[in-house]
């Protein structure tokens, strides 16, 4: 009977993991050697079923899947089957705790390519697995360490797709802002209105000119101009005669 084997190709590597028949959780523990805690212990699921192996993704963090350890890797749908044969990588983090697919025992080696085919040679692609719900225990699971990371400085409107980052952060909060205000007057105008009615304006008719004022004439500046004006008189009469 066919079987299937793990082997770690990042750092940290060790020998093989055998996989039994029948569904393996994947995640934090023991049997992948992962203590990294942006790893799930529910991370995913594989299934060894009839000399084919399958992986499911069930947390919230993503596993992914590379053509080789140096390339891009590609995040799997959650809760969703995805087919894995001899030679595929797939891995835990986005570049990190990458495992390598070998099939054990000669007979249940199937081609990275290899396709389904009926009878009469026509290739027929595997049926599309239906997406389920998540388990009490992997949503209970989810927010305990959903509470543990700290929350994004963006929030809800973080713009930020990178999966290592929705990994290290969670976006539950809406971003503080600033209240907006309406502008108000510079300081000076505002004086300026504040005091405007209190104080006469100097360029106003009912405040009159200074050059037009006299002082009143007093009693004595008055005999002195009657005087003067009889001098005037006598002189002026006596230019006629």
């Amino acid at each position: 009977m066919s079987g299937f084997d793990l082997v770690r190709v990042d750092a940290g590597g060790g020998g093989p993991i055998r996989l039994p028949p029948g569904e393996t959780v994947l995640g934090r523990g023991p049997l992948l050697g992962v203590s990294d805690k942006r790893v799930s212990r529910l991370h995913g699921l594989l299934e060894n079923l009839d000399g084919e192996l399958r992986l499911k993704p069930t947390h919230l963090n993503p596993c992914f899947v590379q053509a080789s350890p140096t390339d891009d890797p590609r995040p799997l749908q959650r809760n969703s089957w995805h087919q894995l044969r001899h030679g595929d990588l797939f891995s835990l983090l986005p570049g990190r705790l990458i495992f390598q697919v070998e099939a054990v025992g000669g007979e249940g080696r199937t081609p990275r390519n290899g396709r389904l085919f009926v009878e009469g040679g026509l290739p027929l692609d595997p049926e599309p697995d239906v997406e389920s719900p998540p388990s009490p225990a992997q949503e209970k699971e989810e927010e305990e360490e959903e509470a543990d990371r700290p929350e994004c400085p963006y929030g809800t409107d973080c713009y930020r797709k990178n999966p290592l980052h929705r990994k290290e952060y969670k976006h539950t909060k809406r971003p503080a802002r600033a209240a907006r205000t309406a502008p108000g007057k510079p300081p000076a105008e505002e004086d300026e209105d504040e005091y405007e009615d209190s104080f006469i304006d100097d360029s106003s008719g009912d405040a009159g000119d200074d050059s037009d004022y006299a002082p009143p004439a007093s009693d004595d500046s008055g005999r002195e101009d009657v005087a003067a004006l009889r001098e005037e008189a006598k002189a002026f009469t006596r230019r006629r005669k």
